[in-house]
C-alpha cells in the first residue's frame, strides 16, 4: 500500500521533500546569521540592513504578477510561449533603469532609512530585486514540467554557499558588501537556472524574439497575481517598513527577530500547499473538479491540525527556544512572540484556499479583500504601535486579517466548488 502510494505521488514526493529540504538549509541559514549578523552590525546597522532585506522583498511585487501568469500560460501550453519568455526577460532585465532612480529616491529623502552609501546601496538593491525576477522567471520555466525539486536543488546549494559567504563578509561590518556578496552569487545562481530551463523548454533569448505587444496583454492577464502579491507584501513587508519609520532601532531589531524565526515555520509548512499549484492548475485544465474539491477538503483539515500544533508550540517550547536563539527575554517581547504565533496559524489554514484560488485563477476576490486587509492592519499598526508596542502591531495584523481573508477566501472557495460541481 505505502509502495503503491509513493509510486502514485512521486513527483509530488520529490517536489514536497526537496522543497523541505531546500527551506531546513534557508532555517538553518537565517538561524545562524541572524545573530552573528546582529553582533557583527550593532542594532542600529542591523535592523537598516533587516528593513533593506524586506524592502527586497516587498519589491516582488514589482515583477506584476508576470512569472505566475507565464507559469499558467506554459502549463495550459498557451500560443506564443517562445516570444513570451524573451519579452518578459527583457522587460525585467529593463526595468533596473526604473528600479534604480526609485530606490535612490527613497533612501536620500530618508523614507528607509539608511546612514549612506545611499547610490551604491540603490543599485545593488536594484539589481538584487531584478535577479529575484530572473530566479523566478527561469523556475517557473522549470516547474511548468512539474519539476519543482530541480529549481529546489539549485536553490539549496546557493542558500548554503551564500550563508557562507555573508557569515564571512559580516565582519567587516558593512551593509553594502553583504549585498554586493549576494548579488555575486545570485549572478551565478542564475546562470545555472538559466541552463536547466533551457534544457526542460527549448529556447533562446534574443532581442529579436520579443514581441512587445504580447507585454501588455499579459499584464492584463497576470493582473490578479500582481493585486495578490501586492496584498501580501502590505500585510507582511510594508508593515516593518512603517514601524521602522515610527519606532526606534531596538523594537525594529525585536520585530525583525520575531518575524525572521516564525518565517522558518510560515515558508516551510506553507509549501505542503504552494507545490500543488502545478497540478491544481493541471486538473483545472482537465477539467477534474471533483479531484480539486476532495484535494482541498483534505488539505484544509491538515492544515488545520498543523495550525494548532504551531500556536501550542509558540507558547511553549518555542518560547524559550527563541529566548535562547535571540538572547531576548523581555516580557514585551515574549507577549509579542505569543501573539505572531497565533497570527502564523491563522495565516497557515488561509493559504489553502488562497493557493487553490491562485492556481484556479480565481483569485479576484480575495485579492481585493487582502489588500483591505493590508491597508486596515496599517492603520491600525499606526496607531496602536505607539501605544503598545510591536505587540499592538501584531495584534493590529490578526484584527485586520479576522474582518476579512480570515473568513472570505474559505466562502468563496467554496462557492467556487459549488458552483463548478453543478
Amino acid at each position: 500500500m505505502i509502495k503503491n502510494f509513493i509510486q502514485l505521488n512521486a513527483r509530488y514526493l520529490s517536489n514536497l521533500s526537496t522543497t523541505f529540504i531546500s527551506q531546513a538549509v534557508s532555517a538553518l541559514s537565517i538561524l545562524l546569521l541572524t545573530p552573528i549578523l546582529l553582533q557583527q552590525l550593532g542594532t542600529t546597522q542591523y535592523s537598516q540592513y533587516g528593513v533593506l532585506v524586506n524592502m527586497i522583498l516587498f519589491s516582488a511585487i514589482f515583477d506584476l504578477g508576470l512569472n505566475i501568469g507565464l507559469l499558467r500560460k506554459l502549463i495550459h501550453n498557451h500560443p506564443n510561449n517562445l516570444a513570451l519568455i524573451n519579452t518578459i526577460f527583457f522587460f525585467f532585465v529593463g526595468s533596473l533603469f526604473l528600479l534604480a532612480p526609485l530606490f535612490w529616491i527613497l533612501f536620500s529623502v530618508g523614507f528607509v532609512k539608511v546612514e549612506s552609501n545611499f547610490y551604491y546601496l540603490s543599485f545593488f538593491v536594484s539589481i538584487i530585486v531584478i535577479q529575484n525576477f530572473l530566479a523566478l522567471f527561469f523556475d517557473n520555466i522549470i516547474q511548468s514540467a512539474n519539476k519543482i525539486y530541480v529549481g529546489r536543488i539549485i536553490r539549496m546549494i546557493r542558500t548554503g554557499i551564500e550563508a557562507l559567504a555573508l557569515w564571512w563578509v559580516a565582519h567587516t561590518g558593512s551593509i553594502l558588501y553583504l549585498f554586493i556578496t549576494t548579488a555575486l552569487i545570485n549572478t551565478v545562481y542564475l546562470f545555472f537556472l538559466f541552463a536547466y530551463a533551457k534544457k526542460e523548454f527549448d529556447f533562446y533569448l534574443s532581442w529579436a524574439n520579443c514581441k512587445w505587444s504580447l507585454i501588455v496583454e499579459h499584464i492584463q492577464y497576470s493582473f490578479w497575481y500582481f493585486q495578490s502579491a501586492l496584498a501580501g507584501a502590505i500585510v507582511f513587508n510594508a508593515q516593518i517598513v512603517l514601524i521602522s519609520s515610527i519606532a526606534p532601532p531596538t523594537q525594529v531589531t525585536h520585530y525583525l527577530l520575531i518575524t525572521r524565526f516564525y518565517d522558518v515555520i510560515r515558508t516551510g509548512l506553507a509549501n505542503f500547499v504552494g507545490v500543488m499549484f502545478p497540478s491544481l492548475s493541471k486538473s483545472q485544465a482537465n477539467q477534474d473538479w471533483g479531484l480539486i474539491a476532495r484535494t482541498y477538503q483534505k488539505v484544509v483539515l491538515r492544515f488545520v491540525g498543523l495550525a494548532i500544533l504551531v500556536m501550542l508550540f509558540s507558547m511553549s517550547i518555542g518560547q524559550y527556544f527563541f529566548k535562547w536563539w535571540s538572547e531576548v527575554k523581555d516580557a514585551d517581547v515574549l507577549m509579542a512572540f505569543n501573539c505572531y504565533g497565533i497570527l502564523l496559524g491563522l495565516l497557515l489554514i488561509e493559504n489553502v484556499p488562497n493557493v487553490f484560488l491562485a492556481a484556479l485563477k480565481k483569485n479576484k476576490w480575495p485579492s481585493v479583500v487582502s489588500t483591505i486587509q493590508g491597508l486596515i492592519g496599517l492603520a491600525l499598526t499606526y496607531f496602536f504601535l505607539p501605544i503598545y508596542g510591536i505587540t499592538g502591531a501584531i495584534i493590529s495584523l490578526i484584527t485586520a486579517f479576522l474582518f476579512t481573508s480570515g473568513w472570505f477566501n474559505f466562502v468563496f472557495m467554496r462557492q467556487q466548488l459549488k458552483q463548478h460541481l453543478k
